[in-house]
């Protein structure tokens, strides 16, 4: 059933992806059409977009993680900061 799930997760977003992606082309055509940017101008902002949107969505996922870490960095700090049952000048 999970499995079924993602499948079908996956599905959406690439229909979404291809959306977007036709969209962005349709509207860029549109402008080429009339003269107002080139193709090269049309591509590279595609691709601009195509990068960012992917660096974010990246550094997205990875936010569930940084809690976990802060948690694990004070729990570290918090070690560190323990005063020491042993007597450190005691030979």
């Amino acid at each position: 059933m999970r499995v079924k799930l993602l499948v079908k997760q996956l599905e959406v977003s690439e229909q979404w992806l291809l959306s977007l992606q036709k969209r962005s082309f349709y509207a860029g055509a549109s402008l080429i059409e009339f003269s107002e940017v080139t193709f090269a101008e049309v591509l590279r902002v595609f691709y601009g977009l195509v990068f960012t949107v992917n660096t974010l969505s990246r550094s997205f996922s990875l936010v569930p993680d940084s809690t976990k870490a802060k948690t694990g960095a004070s729990s570290i700090f918090a070690l560190l900061d323990r005063k020491s049952k042993i007597d450190s000048s005691d030979n």
